[in-house]
């Protein structure tokens, strides 16, 4: 666990590792919906209001799947943190964004040669 020092407070993150699925799991549906975001943003100097939408909600997805807690008197909870000054949001954000790929699952094919890979409908 990292504990850093915001303003006003402190807030205490897990390791993405250790995050439960039942937090990850809202994550991982926000990134899967993204509905060609990267190509919109790429393609056009203006951000949609719906695309901001999406971004606060996935950030606060984040952040909540990280936090453990904080000394802060509001609940840990989308509305809590969305009542936090917006510095100390500001600081959790910058501080989860970089961890945001350890949260995700991995697809990738298991090298283990115990992994069955045979075809056996033939």
């Amino acid at each position: 666990m990292q504990r850093i020092t915001v303003p006003g407070g402190w807030v205490e993150f897990r390791e993405p590792e250790e995050t439960p699925e039942r937090l990850r799991r809202k994550v991982l549906l926000l990134s899967s919906n993204t509905g060609g975001l990267q190509e919109r943003l790429a393609d056009s100097d203006e951000v949609a209001a719906s695309d901001v939408e999406f971004f606060t909600a996935f950030n606060d997805a984040v952040a909540l799947c990280l936090i453990t807690q904080w000394s802060f008197p509001h609940p840990l909870t989308t509305d809590g943190l969305q009542d936090l000054p917006g510095n100390v949001y500001d600081e959790i954000i910058k501080y989860v964004q970089p961890l945001t790929p350890r949260l995700m699952p991995n697809f990738g094919v298991d090298p283990s040669p115990k992994a069955p890979t045979e075809n056996y409908s033939a």
